[in-house]
């Protein structure tokens, strides 16, 4: 590998093997914006000219050789018999469309929610809810704005025969997804961490549910909680895997109690992954 070039993978005796990506240096294009991308036109945002954008084949966080690495990479895993292959990711992978409230809410129940929030935060949901009304993903800067890339990522998955585990960082919030590709076929699944003290989108608008409103909206999202802080503690058994989100009562305090927010599971299978299951 080059000095430019960081990925890197570590394996387990005959449990697992752990690929550490790189996708915010040697490869990534530009994450797209809202206000510089979506054209603007007499009747209103043309979302159609700003997916064409954002679909764009070239749009790309890992490049080929670093993608062929993890196809290879994964391949060799499975062929030493290891049962689980983890992918150490940046950046949340699932589909996840911002939620339109409305949708989800009584005009009565979304004046009160706007009533309680700052007015420069209101006028920001306000704009939010504008664009999400249109079906637009939430965050950008995700794979939600690489999704050409996602889909080529999710082939060298299938190419290398197994359903690895994905986990994610980077949106201060916890998220267990159940991957799937273009043709709603499984990938993966994902379990993405909290941040330890630093805000998410959701504590900007205190008062708006907006994990259960992603929750809600977005096929693969199984859980999202804007609010705990804390990490994820991934256990790994020859036949099951076990993540915890782990959080704490406070981080304004220094006397806090620890507590476990969620806990899921997902069994390893002859074909791939089981399903996920809270327990």
């Amino acid at each position: 590998l080059s000095e430019d070039a960081i990925y890197r993978s570590f394996d387990f005796g005959d449990l697992a093997s752990l690929l550490m990506v790189e996708t915010r240096l040697t490869a990534r294009n530009e994450q797209l914006s809202y206000g510089a991308d979506m054209p603007m036109t007499a009747a209103g945002p043309d979302v159609a000219a700003f997916e064409a954008k954002r679909n764009d084949p070239g749009r790309d966080l890992l490049g080929d050789r670093q993608r062929g690495w993890i196809r290879d990479t994964l391949a060799a895993s499975k062929a030493a018999g290891r049962p689980w292959q983890v992918l150490g990711n940046q950046v949340v992978m699932g589909r996840v469309q911002g939620p339109d409230i409305s949708k989800l809410a009584s005009r009565i129940e979304i004046m009160a929610l706007m009533a309680g929030l700052k007015p420069e935060v209101r006028a920001q949901v306000q704009q939010a809810q504008q664009l999400f009304s249109l079906g637009v993903p939430f965050n950008l800067d995700s794979w939600d704005g690489y999704p050409a890339g996602r889909e080529r990522l999710y082939a060298a998955f299938a190419d290398a025969g197994v359903e690895p585990i994905v986990l994610a960082g980077d949106s201060h919030a916890f998220w267990v997804n159940d991957l799937k590709d273009a043709a709603g076929r499984r990938a993966a699944v994902e379990f993405g961490t909290s941040s330890i003290s630093s805000p998410s989108p959701g504590d900007h608008v205190p008062g708006v549910p907006l994990g259960a409103a992603l929750t809600a909206t977005n096929a693969e999202v199984v859980l999202c909680d804007q609010s705990a802080k804390g990490y994820v503690l991934l256990t790994l058994t020859p036949d099951q895997a076990r993540a915890e989100l782990r959080t704490v009562s406070t981080i304004m305090a220094k006397p806090y109690r620890a507590g476990v927010l969620k806990t899921f599971t997902v069994a390893k299978t002859a074909t791939g992954l089981g399903s996920l299951v809270e327990s």
